[in-house]
């Protein structure tokens, strides 16, 4: 896959809201920054909590308690299978995500959690290694 392939299938034509989550801190901030260039509003966490029908997004540069996440607020998601706590993942989060209009883009290192995510609803999913390739051409 190519960025432009990427960016036609998660309509990123012109600027949209983002949510990463992703568990390794400096994968997420060069998606990020690769994706701000482009001129997104993006927002990150490492993780998502459930607390009875509120999710809370895991923020990994403020020790305070995790912020309420409003999904009404995003476009489009980069989702990684594993979260911070992994009492929740990416899999289990695409049934919650279903209910919005959010294209979603998987991304694990691992293929079979891809796949998961593939089956869940994800638009696409991309093994990490090879998407970290795609933000560095």
């Amino acid at each position: 896959m190519t960025i432009k392939a990427l960016e036609l299938v998660l309509n990123l034509n012109e600027p949209r809201r983002i949510l990463i989550i992703e568990d390794k801190v400096s994968f997420a901030l060069r998606l990020r920054t690769f994706l701000v260039r482009r001129g997104h509003s993006v927002h990150s966490y490492s993780g998502v909590e459930r607390g009875g029908d509120v999710l809370f997004g895991i923020d990994p540069h403020h020790d305070d308690a995790p912020a309420c996440l409003d999904l009404t607020q995003y476009d489009v998601c980069f989702l990684d299978h594993y979260f911070a706590g992994d009492d929740f993942n990416g899999s289990s989060f695409l049934t919650v995500l279903a209910d919005f209009p959010i294209r979603v883009c998987g991304m694990s290192s691992v293929d079979s959690a891809n796949e998961a995510m593939r089956r869940r609803g994800a638009l696409t999913a991309l093994r990490k290694d090879l998407l970290d390739q795609l933000l560095t051409l």
